[in-house]
């Protein structure tokens, strides 16, 4: 007797045995697909971090020139008043 998904089930033929590999094969290739599926939605959460991850770094930079202008320009305001 084999188990099959929580039953026994009598081999008597070759025939019996083909057919619970066959229906032990389909289980796997299911939760393989699944395991596949999640995969794949978890490497398009890393991409789409990533992308955030560097979207926030150019913006970053973007504010930093900003504050140097600025911080430029202060300094050549505060120049022009002492003069």
């Amino acid at each position: 007797m084999r188990k099959q998904l929580g039953k026994y089930v009598t081999i008597n033929t070759l025939e019996d045995l083909t057919e619970l590999c066959n229906q032990n094969w389909q289980a796997i290739e299911k939760h393989l697909t699944k395991l596949g599926r999640r995969n794949r939605k978890l490497t398009l959460f890393a991409v789409a971090a990533i992308g955030c991850v560097v979207w926030s770094e150019i913006q970053r930079r973007k504010q930093e020139e900003q504050l140097y202008r600025l911080s430029v320009r202060v300094k050549d305001l505060e120049r022009g008043e002492e003069a």
